[in-house]
């Protein structure tokens, strides 16, 4: 027990915790991005049902449905401005995505 306080106590330690940290991170990010993209097609599924009408309900939409599944760690570093700018990033990914299949066609 010791030696893993002394191992976490040194620079090592440190960088491994931060090395740690980073990759559940990273992890973390995937799981909220594909969860992002599953809410954009299903506020535009409303939207072909009548619910959601314009693109600005269907963004705010998502941001409301969206930001309480991110997981606590990533919650404690992104605000709620912040997330609009990402869940904004995955809707323009997805643009760019379908953009280049349909010039594939």
């Amino acid at each position: 027990m010791e030696v893993i306080l002394e191992f976490l106590g040194s620079w090592w330690g440190v960088i491994g915790i931060l090395i740690l940290f980073g990759i559940e991170l990273y992890f973390e990010r995937e799981v909220a991005v594909k969860r992002i993209r599953d809410l954009i097609f299903l506020a535009e599924e409303k939207g072909r049902k009548g619910v959601l009408k314009t693109g600005e309900e269907k963004f705010e939409w998502v941001l409301e449905n969206g930001y309480g599944y991110l997981p606590p760690v990533m919650k404690q570093f992104i605000s709620k401005a912040l997330f609009a700018t990402f869940v904004q990033s995955v809707f323009d990914r997805i643009m760019e995505w379908a953009q280049s299949k349909s010039l594939d066609e």
